[in-house]
């Protein structure tokens, strides 16, 4: 996802500031899956106000802090229309490609090895399954229902990842060549 459409599509809900939209998109996990790094929301947001597509509808004073929330503008309106629609371009990407080439040269592993990274994989499949289980509990982040959809579509899919792991595991325990 492009941080651009991402900031966009908050803002189109309501303004915010930046420190609103980066909770926003670590709260959900959309960082997880999106490419969307926190930290390139304040830049994006000061390089849309350059260009036209959000202006600071009012500062906030917080102590010493000043925030500036930003609205989005008919221009930024326009931006987040093409980028949705953009988004849509090109084919999904069904595999997890670090896991899969892990799999696929696992056998270079000792088995000992193997069967650690496996276990190790496993822990680390299950951390991300509770934590996409919370994630979609978030009642903070107002998230669209289709959001909500593909969060659980993510979380089934570490699901699946997960039974892989098991049946690997079950297989090379067994001495089963893998």
């Amino acid at each position: 996802m492009n941080p651009r459409l991402f900031v966009l599509g908050m803002l189109a809900r309501e303004p915010m500031h930046g420190y609103q939209i980066r909770k926003a998109l670590v709260d959900s996990r959309t960082d997880t899956w999106a490419e969307v790094l926190a930290g390139s929301i304040y830049h994006a947001l000061a390089a849309m106000e350059r260009e036209g597509l959000v202006a600071v509808r009012k500062v906030e004073s917080t102590g010493a802090r000043n925030r500036s929330v930003y609205r989005i503008t008919r221009t930024g309106r326009a931006e987040l229309h093409r980028l949705a629609n953009a988004a849509w371009g090109g084919a999904p990407n069904p595999f997890p490609t670090r896991l899969y080439a892990a799999i696929s040269f696992m056998n270079i592993l000792s088995r000992t090895e193997r069967i650690a990274a496996l276990a190790s994989a496993l822990e680390r499949t299950e951390s991300e399954i509770a934590n996409w289980g919370r994630a979609i509990e978030v009642k903070s982040v107002a998230l669209a229902p289709s959001a909500i959809l593909a969060m659980r579509n993510a979380k089934a899919h570490l699901e699946l990842d997960r039974e892989l792991l098991k049946q690997l595991q079950v297989s090379d325990t067994d001495g089963e060549s893998v």
